[in-house]
C-alpha cells in the first residue's frame, strides 16, 4: 500500500459578520469530511468532482502544503502526519504549472534538485533523462513566457520527475490546455506511468481523463469521498444519484413508493405523478422515497404505442436531438420529466422523428437499477 488515508478532516475559516462572533459562532467551510482512501503501489489513481468539491485540498493535505485538523497520513505504512513538505518524498504538479518565471527551463529544472541537495553529475543524469523523455531538449535556454501551454506543461512535469518522488500527484495539470495538446499530455502521463511504475493521483472534474488515465477513480462530493473502485465499477454499479448523475449515466429519478408486488418482482413508484415500475426490494417501504437510474441504452422510442412486455410505456415529446455519428442522443420531456434514449441514426430516419413530434417512451423495469 502506497498512501493511506484515514479519517482526515479540514475545515477553513471564512469571513464572518461581528455579530456572529459575539454570539461565539464562526462562519467555516469544511473542505474534507472523514476521507478514508487508499492508493495502491505503482497504481494511477484519478479523484474525480465537481469545482469545488476539495480535490485540490485532499492533494495539499497528502503533500503536507495543508494540515489536517483530524485523521492520518501514511505513506508506506508509517504516519507521515509530522513530516514537512519537503520531507515526504511527495512532489505536485500544480494546475497552473506554477514555474518561476525569472527562471531558464533548465534552471526550472534543477530546482527541486537543488532543494533536495542533488547536485553535480547525479543532478545533470537526472536532468538529460527526463528532457530526452518529455522531448525538451533544445529548450533549455528558453524562459517560461516564450514556452506554449504545451511546454510549459512538460516542463512542470520535468521538474518534478527529476526529484524521483515516491508518490506524483497532479492537480489538474491539463486543465489549461487546448484539445489536441490535452490528448497528447494525456499520452506523455500514460507513457510515463508505464515506464516508471510511479504511483499517480491526479484529480480532475474531467471525465475523460479518468476513462483514458486510471486504475482505479474516487468520485468526490462537499469533500467527501462518494464511491471509490474501477472505473468499471462506478459505470456499472453506481452507489448514489450524485455519482450516477456526475458521471452522466443517463436517467436519475426520484420517486414515492407507492405499493410492491412481489409475486411479480416490481414496485410501483409515483414520480412526478407518473407511475412507474421499478424492480422490487425488501428493503424499500411504502410510504418511502427511492432514487433509481434508467440508463439511455435501455429505453426504446416507438411513434405508435408498442405491444411489448416492457411495463413502463409513456407518452412524451422529443425536445432535442444530438446526432453523434451513427447514434443519436434523443431528449423527450414528459410533463415535469425529461428522458434521455439512445438510438441509432438509422432507426431515428426510419421514424422520421423531429423535434416537437410525440413519441413513446419505452424501458422495461427490470433494466432500472435502484440507487441507496
Amino acid at each position: 500500500m502506497a498512501l493511506r488515508l484515514e479519517s482526515v478532516w479540514k475545515s477553513y475559516s471564512l469571513p464572518t459578520p461581528l455579530a456572529m462572533l459575539l454570539r461565539g459562532k464562526r462562519r467555516v467551510i469544511q473542505a474534507l469530511r472523514d476521507v478514508n482512501l487508499e492508493v495502491d503501489e505503482g497504481e494511477f489513481f484519478v479523484v474525480l468532482g465537481p469545482t469545488g468539491c476539495g480535490k485540490t485540498t485532499l492533494l495539499n493535505v497528502i503533500a503536507g502544503l495543508t494540515k489536517q485538523d483530524r485523521g492520518h497520513v501514511f505513506l508506506d505504512g508509517k504516519c507521515v502526519d509530522s513530516l514537512p513538505p519537503e520531507k515526504r518524498n511527495i512532489s505536485m504538479v500544480f494546475q497552473d504549472f506554477a514555474l518561476f518565471p525569472h527562471m531558464t527551463v533548465l534552471e526550472n529544472i534543477l530546482y527541486g534538485l537543488k532543494m533536495r541537495g542533488v547536485r553535480g553529475s547525479e543532478a545533470a543524469r537526472r536532468v538529460k533523462e527526463v528532457m530526452r523523455e518529455l522531448g525538451l531538449e533544445g529548450l533549455e535556454d528558453r524562459m517560461p513566457s516564450s514556452l506554449s501551454g504545451g511546454e510549459k506543461q512538460r516542463v512542470s512535469l520535468a521538474r518534478t520527475l527529476v526529484t524521483e518522488p515516491r508518490v506524483l500527484l497532479l492537480d489538474e495539470p491539463l486543465s489549461n490546455l487546448d484539445p489536441q495538446t490535452r490528448r497528447s499530455a494525456r499520452e506523455l502521463l500514460l507513457r510515463i506511468h508505464r515506464n516508471t511504475g510511479m504511483t499517480m493521483i491526479y484529480v480532475t472534474h474531467d471525465q475523460v481523463d479518468a476513462h483514458i488515465l486510471a486504475d482505479r477513480v474516487a468520485v468526490m462530493r462537499d469533500g467527501a469521498i462518494e464511491q471509490a473502485g474501477s472505473l468499471r465499477e462506478l459505470m456499472e454499479h453506481p452507489q448514489s444519484p450524485f455519482v450516477a448523475s456526475f458521471m452522466s449515466l443517463g436517467n436519475v429519478f426520484s420517486g414515492r413508493i407507492e405499493s410492491h408486488d412481489r409475486e411479480n418482482g416490481v414496485t410501483l413508484v409515483s414520480v412526478e405523478g407518473y407511475r412507474l415500475l421499478i424492480p422490487y426490494s425488501p428493503d424499500l417501504q411504502v410510504g418511502g422515497m427511492v432514487n433509481f437510474l434508467v440508463r439511455p441504452e435501455d429505453v426504446i422510442l416507438a411513434k405508435a404505442k408498442p405491444e411489448t412486455s416492457a411495463r413502463n410505456v409513456l407518452e412524451a415529446t422529443v425536445v432535442d436531438m444530438s446526432f453523434q455519428g451513427p447514434l443519436v442522443r434523443v431528449f423527450a420531456s414528459i410533463g415535469g420529466l425529461r428522458v434521455e434514449a439512445l438510438a441509432t441514426k438509422a432507426s431515428v430516419e426510419d421514424m422520421k422523428l423531429r423535434e416537437g413530434e410525440k413519441v413513446h417512451v419505452v424501458f422495461k423495469a427490470s433494466s432500472i437499477q435502484v440507487l441507496r
